[in-house]
């Protein structure tokens, strides 16, 4: 859910790579220290609640698409698997996972020109118009975005007399992301 005008960056704040001349972005210190919170409570998660000192943080590749959207980059499927290339099955620890989030900086979001073009070629009915539980279940079924994330999007969109959201609101929904979240 991220803007033409920026990377796709959203932990509370704004974490926008800095560019650089001739190399991908660079996250400062404290975006460093924002992604390096969200990791840990995920390594948490994935050892069953508990980070012992004497082990290395590591976060498992299942685990990684979801940590990576939580904070904000937005990733297609072909993206999940570019930057899981690579990615040794014990996972990665801290500095790994900040690699991997400067390398989906350097992806150029979608455009809300790009999605309705995709969406209008959903919509069968030829109305421009979609119904909101057939896109939640098609995006949900592609596995690369929670059902509640999707919920959290459509939420409050305005629907037609047959309960069908009209394909540009979706789009612009889908560019500006849940209200109450700041994007880039």
């Amino acid at each position: 859910f991220g803007s033409r005008a920026g990377p796709r960056f959203r932990v509370g704040m704004d974490i926008r790579p800095e560019a650089h001349r001739n190399s991908a972005p660079k996250l400062n210190e404290a975006q460093r220290e924002l992604l390096a919170k969200a990791f840990r409570v995920a390594a948490r998660r994935g050892s069953g609640g508990k980070l012992r000192k004497d082990i290395v943080a590591r976060v498992l590749p299942a685990e990684l698409p979801r940590l990576l959207r939580g904070c904000g980059c937005v990733l297609t499927a072909a993206d999940i698997e570019a930057l899981l290339d690579g990615v040794p099955e014990v996972g990665v620890e801290l500095d790994g996972f900040l690699r991997l989030v400067e390398r989906s900086a350097t992806r150029r979001p979608a455009a809300e020109k790009e999605l309705l073009e995709a969406l209008r070629a959903l919509d069968l009915s030829g109305t421009g118009t979609l119904e909101p539980k057939i896109l939640r279940d098609l995006l949900s079924s592609m596995g690369n975005v929670a059902a509640e994330e999707l919920d959290e999007v459509l939420q409050g969109l305005p629907r037609n007399r047959l309960g069908r959201v009209d394909c540009r609101v979706i789009a612009s929904r889908l560019v500006k992301g849940p209200q109450g979240i700041q994007s880039c």
